[in-house]
């Protein structure tokens, strides 16, 4: 059912129920045309031409995004071996600069050490010039005419307990 089929039974049951001399209102919607229900059955010969009308064509376009397809194909085959080469140096430049880092790492790394044992070679060297500078006496024959003295005086001095200490130490 129609929209114009709802309105007729609309007004249809307004006319029965309004009395009888009550103008009726929706006789202006009766007089409304109603359109043509014979509608033709289209042309098959026509919509079979247009139909194939719209195939070739759509052949003729497909046919034209291969084409294109096949191009830019061309075109990125071509681009890929050129980046290829490019592509090849970049990871070799990395590679190098990968190895240069290694190598710097690894000359920080035996500097670090040649650092630590010199400053452990200096500490040893001012250890022993402190010890030099504790011991008043430079060589062996220094040593030996210092012991010398002190037997000989010791010897030579009457000299008490505290006193032979002394001259001991």
């Amino acid at each position: 059912m129609g929209e114009e089929d709802n309105k007729d039974l609309v007004a249809e049951a307004a006319e029965a129920s309004a009395p009888a001399g009550a103008p009726a209102a929706e006789k202006e919607e009766e007089e409304i045309p109603k359109p043509e229900m014979n509608v033709k059955p289209p042309n098959e010969n026509e919509f079979n031409a247009k139909v194939e009308e719209v195939q070739a064509r759509m052949e003729g376009l497909h046919k034209r995004i291969q084409e294109i397809k096949e191009t830019l194909d061309a075109r990125e085959g071509l681009r890929n071996a050129s980046h290829t080469e490019s592509g090849q140096a970049r990871q070799r430049l990395q590679e190098l600069r990968a190895q240069s880092r290694a190598l710097a790492a690894e000359r920080s790394a035996i500097y670090d050490e040649i650092n630590t044992h010199q400053e452990g070679s200096k500490a040893r060297s001012a250890a022993v010039g402190d010890l030099k500078k504790a011991i008043p006496y430079a060589s062996v024959e220094e040593i030996d005419r210092a012991i010398k003295e002190k037997e000989h005086y010791q010897e030579t001095n009457p000299l008490t307990l505290q006193q032979v200490k002394k001259v001991m130490a």
